[in-house]
């Protein structure tokens, strides 16, 4: 037993270095793997800076895409280009129509001015006056 505790002893230096070392790494990583209160702190505000950033940027996106959603709420359905479609036809067949009346009363128009101009050239020819007299 004595044995024992002679070898125990002469190797109790070498267990306690070892023991030391392994805590004092131990220490070291957890050193390394935690953050410390000021770098926390540190950090955390320059978080909230860039989160108030983001904020402002969804909010101004939240905006545009409520106006883009106003504007396509307010774009003209299938159902209402072709009704205008149809509106426009009508407005073109119409105006081809009205276009061939006023062909034929153009036409009656200018027969109506020769006859006028040649009533005009005979009460010249025959020297009346705008009242009738000669």
């Amino acid at each position: 037993m004595m044995d024992d505790l002679t070898r125990y002893m002469i190797f109790w230096p070498v267990i306690n270095a070892f023991v030391l070392l392994l805590g004092g790494w131990a220490l070291w990583s957890l050193a390394k793997k935690f953050v410390t209160h000021e770098n926390f702190d540190v950090y955390l505000s320059s978080h909230a800076q860039d989160h108030h950033k983001l904020d402002e940027r969804m909010s101004e996106g939240d905006t545009r895409f409520t106006r883009l959603e106003t504007s396509m709420n307010n774009l003209p359905t299938r159902a209402d280009i072709q009704n205008l479609t149809e509106s426009l036809a009508k407005i073109t067949d119409r105006v081809s129509e009205l276009n061939g009346r006023f062909s034929g009363i153009e036409r009656s128009l200018s027969v109506l001015s020769d006859n006028v101009n040649a009533i005009i050239k005979h009460e010249l020819a025959e020297g009346r006056d705008a009242k009738g007299r000669l």
